[in-house]
């Protein structure tokens, strides 16, 4: 029972020393996946960018409130935003938000980004209302066809940014054992 104990400890201490901000770089080149990326508005797929090189990095946020988005790229690139999930089959689906001509010093500050509500243009920096616990994916990609260079990103803002998934809420993780405990019993009776 101590360990338990201990262990939770130790995670709510790495966890409080976590950064607020989530930093990540990366390189667009003829390796990766291609794509019919969208306009900056997510109004309709490009017309220039139809086969565009990109990159997923899959975060979630503590706290609901505004976040600043930075992209500092040597080239002309774009970084959006979506929730939920990221299919390059379908772009349209689950877009929240995008920027071009992200070049700019990186540095996290507050900007405009373009997105369902706003239409406002972006160069360097965005900021946009995230919520809690949802599952949100940036993709970075090039403006045209063949563009390729290597980028920084990074997200900012009210609570904690972190990559990946979120951890299910409790009650999520008690309908999960009860599904496991189910199975085990279930697993049981038919011997």
């Amino acid at each position: 029972m101590i360990k338990p104990i201990l262990s939770l400890v130790g995670l709510s201490l790495l966890a409080s020393f976590s950064s607020a901000q989530l930093l990540w770089s990366g390189t667009i080149d003829a390796n990766d996946p291609t794509y019919n990326r969208l306009l900056q508005d997510g109004s309709a797929p490009s017309g220039v960018g139809t086969a565009v090189g990109y990159d997923v990095q899959a975060f979630y946020v503590s706290a609901t409130g505004a976040y600043n988005f930075e992209s500092g790229q040597s080239w002309d690139g774009f970084i959006f935003v979506y929730a939920n999930s990221f299919n390059a089959a379908t772009p349209l689906a689950n877009y929240q938000a995008g920027s071009d001509d992200v070049s700019d010093a990186f540095s996290i500050v507050a900007g405009t980004f373009s997105n369902k509500s706003r239409t406002d243009a972006s160069h360097g920096a965005g900021s946009m209302v995230l919520t809690a616990n949802t599952q949100y994916y940036a993709v970075t990609t090039s403006f045209g066809n063949g563009g390729t260079g290597d980028y920084s990103n990074g997200i900012g803002g009210v609570g904690t940014v972190t990559a990946g998934s979120p951890v299910p809420e409790p009650a999520s993780l008690a309908v999960l054992g009860l599904g496991a405990l189910a199975l085990i019993r279930r697993r049981r009776t038919s011997k």
